[in-house]
């Protein structure tokens, strides 16, 4: 009695949310988050906004606000070149507005990154009118506000000074600004003073201008319109950027917008500096006078991108002052990895990663934390945070029913992902050994901590292994992988609870799944690809049943597109062991022969896979016969795959491929036949879906097969999703199941019958209610 309850809860167990609805939509979340690179939530607003072009045309090449002796200025050229490209916002009007009626100084709020500078720059050009005698200076950043009034000169109309974060405000006292204020008003010039959203202004009083961001893709369209201009107009009119906007950037865009990477990083400016960028990479290929080469364009906007996404990460690590380390920090990895979890999960998890690192700092030091320090949003500003719900591995939003949503974090630009946990492990080797602990312990919490954020903290986690796999696979290998390979069952330790078990069972369960994906991810990724594959081979020879059923796991990913035969080999291993030690310590050992036979069948290995669950039903004995009957119902209730990043249909993948078979690279007969025996695979599959139908030892199974079976007869019949193909295609599985046996052929003939009656019902009923509805309406 007590074995057939432990064996029942271990089955329980290895199939709850396991079924292939379930599996089909995790491979689907991550395909979408790996080739869109984006999260999907049900509603949300993004934030836009970031530095304006002139930051690559002025700024790279001005003298840095804080070296040398002397104030920067900006030429009558430079600023006339802005104002060609300029996207004005309210902010700037209004910020113009306050210079012409109020006393010369105003403050312009904003980050750092959202085009303020710009915005401040093409207001005092308005209204100050510069010349080459009375240019726009730049105030070293350094200038205390409070002595600033002794370099104003009639040499400037107008002057830009970057207070962000240096406290100069602060300590100004009424009458420092008095002074300034009196200087200016002598000498006609003006003064706009930068400052970040959440600075400190101290009791200084002073006109604040709040900054409103300019759209990013019309800075790219009116910077490449500029860039294409030909090069021997010095300052050219905006008259000639509105022309070239309205005519040759459209040109363009047609020829070079469908290149992946540009399409991409049109879909995701992080900044109009980025805009900017793009543009001038764009307009480079028009000045070659050769066609474009497609390749050749895509990995040059590839490799421009993730330079400038590498200094964006450099950035964010090292921008923030000793006193915010290493929270900000923490804050900014957390916010990468843990892309589309609610903002609550983000919290937690950073403030843990943020422990673990001043613990690397201090080993026997007290950390001692200000609660108050540094607004949250100061430090996700890598990121959006949207209101919506999350999509769970079923498929659903997570909502509940009284309509409520959650606040959802998710990055601005999904590449910095990756290019932020390289830059951590590459370039602060102190942080290397928290990072690593910090993602093992957030793979191994338990689900209820998470809710629905389980699946994306999967994945995030699995994502960061992957990277630092990549840069030092044997230490990731040695400490996280195989350790999580090698878990153990929970129902083998007698003396847990049923909570450490439920625990325990989650480790077990969740941890091997994130090995596979890492090692899916090294193998297709081509990175580390030899090693991984030899750590595969490696479990599979294990004595031990864990590592080989992690590698089984990892077999059944997208591995089984570049290593078919690897794969298929190891899956019949897998198969060949069933019958010898069917019920072992880990469980349910059929679980992961038929998750792997699914996930090469959805990897494109249709015909290998359906070939090899048949094949093994007729030769094998009963417990690998019922793992191949498990392994073609997940197969079976999958619905029609038309590539990793679109989205499925309404028909089944396997009924659809049996009526118009074909055949991916490596996915080929044993024969070496262009094309598939369908007729046999349809007998085979007809001869396991007769022993889910008629098995009395397991209700679930049964009832999941008729359940199956009436959804492929319904849409092969349907007007909508059927055709004559996939009619006769149900009509032959259906007289297979007739003939298995006198028992099963009574029971598909009362099936035909009801299902015959109900359709019969259902367009009589509906021909009778337009009858009516015609006479009611005194028409026929």
């Amino acid at each position: 009695m007590r074995d057939s309850r432990e064996r029942r809860e271990r089955e329980e167990w290895y199939d709850a949310d396991y079924g292939a609805n379930a599996t089909e939509r995790i491979r689907d979340i991550r395909a979408e988050r790996l080739i869109k690179g984006s999260v999907s939530t049900t509603s949300g607003s993004v934030t836009l906004g970031d530095n304006y072009r002139i930051t690559n045309s002025v700024y790279l090449t001005a003298p840095s606000t804080g070296d040398g002796p002397s104030d920067a200025p900006f030429g009558p050229d430079e600023v006339d070149s802005l104002l060609c490209v300029r996207v004005a916002t309210k902010g700037e009007t209004e910020l113009a507005w306050r210079l012409r009626t109020d006393d010369q100084i105003v403050l312009l709020k904003g980050r750092q990154d959202s085009g303020r500078r710009t915005a401040a720059l093409c207001a005092l050009a308005d209204v100050g009118a510069p010349t080459k005698d009375r240019p726009l200076r730049q105030v070293q950043s350094s200038t205390p506000l409070g002595t600033l009034a002794e370099r104003v000169d009639g040499g400037a109309s107008g002057y830009l000074l970057d207070a962000t974060g240096m406290g100069s405000l602060r300590e100004c006292s009424t009458t420092d600004v008095a002074k300034l204020r009196s200087a200016l008003r002598e000498h006609d010039a003006h003064l706009v003073v930068l400052v970040d959203e959440d600075d400190e202004l101290g009791a200084v009083r002073l006109h604040a201008v709040e900054h409103d961001p300019p759209d990013k893709h019309a800075v790219f369209e009116r910077n490449l319109a500029w860039f294409l201009l030909p090069r021997d107009i010095t300052t050219p009119a905006r008259s000639g950027v509105d022309s070239a906007a309205a005519g040759r950037v459209p040109r363009l865009l047609e020829q070079v917008g469908t290149i992946p990477s540009v399409r991409s990083w049109r879909a995701t400016f992080e900044s109009p500096a980025d805009a900017s960028t793009l543009a001038h990479l764009l307009a480079e290929e028009t000045e070659r006078g050769a066609a474009v080469v497609a390749d050749e364009l895509d990995a040059r906007v590839a490799g421009a991108r993730i330079a400038r996404l590498r200094a964006q990460a450099q950035g964010l690590l090292r921008g923030g002052s000793a006193a915010h380390s290493p929270v900000d920090q923490a804050y900014v990895i957390a916010g990468a990895v843990l892309d589309g979890c609610r903002l609550a999960t983000v919290i937690d998890a950073a403030e843990n990663l943020a422990t673990r690192l001043q613990k690397a700092e201090l080993p026997d030091g007290k950390w001692r934390r200000k609660t108050f320090a540094r607004p949250l949003a100061r430090r996700l500003r890598h990121v959006e945070t949207q209101q919506g719900h999350i999509e769970t591995q079923q498929g659903d939003a997570g909502s509940d029913a009284d309509g409520a949503v959650d606040t959802i974090v998710t990055l601005r630009q999904p590449p910095l992902r990756n290019v932020l946990i390289d830059v951590v492990w590459q370039e602060y080797e102190a942080a290397r050994r928290p990072l690593r602990e910090w993602l093992v312990h957030l793979c191994e919490k338990s689900p209820k901590e998470f809710g629905d954020d389980a699946l994306n903290v999967q994945i995030g986690v699995d994502l960061a292994l992957s990277r630092l796999a990549q840069h030092d696979f044997e230490q990731i290998a040695t400490e996280v992988l195989d350790p999580w390979a090698r878990l153990s069952s929970p129902f083998a330790k007698e003396a847990q609870s049923p909570s450490e078990r439920q625990r325990e069972a989650w480790r077990v369960r969740h941890c091997p799944t994130v090995v596979a994906w890492v090692m899916e991810h090294l193998v297709v990724g081509g990175v580390q690809r030899t090693r991984a594959l030899e750590l595969l081979e490696r479990w599979m020879r294990d004595r031990d049943q864990a590592p080989r059923h992690t590698a089984v796991l990892a077999f059944g990913t997208r591995i089984a597109q570049s290593e078919p035969d690897r794969v298929f080999t190891a899956i019949k291993d897998a198969f060949q062991r069933l019958d010898l030690d069917p019920m072992t310590r880990w469980g349910s050992p059929s679980y992961y022969v038929a998750a792997a036979l699914e996930g090469a069948y959805d990897a494109g290995m249709r015909y290998r896979a359906v070939h090899l669950l048949t094949t093994q039903a007729s030769t094998q004995g009963p417990v690998s016969t019922v793992a191949a009957v498990q392994a073609l119902l997940r197969i079976s209730s999958l619905d029609r795959s038309y590539g990793e990043a679109a989205p499925r249909g309404d028909q089944p993948d396997l009924l659809a491929w049996l009526d118009a078979p074909y055949l991916a690279p490596g996915d080929r007969p044993p024969s070496g036949s262009a094309t598939p025996d369908i007729e046999e695979l349809t007998g085979g599959i007809a001869r396991l879906w007769a022993i889910a139908l008629a098995t009395r030892e397991d209700k679930n199974l049964s009832r999941r097969a008729w359940n199956v079976l009436h959804d492929w007869d319904r849409v092969a019949r349907s007007p909508e999703t059927g055709s004559p193909g996939l009619r006769g295609r149900m009509n032959r599985i259906l007289d297979h199941l007739r003939r298995a046996g006198p028992g099963l052929r009574e029971q598909i003939e009362n099936y035909e019958k009801v299902r015959d009656h109900i359709a019969a019902y259902r367009r009589t009923g509906s021909s009778g209610s337009d009858e009516r509805r015609r006479g009611e309406d005194g028409t026929d």
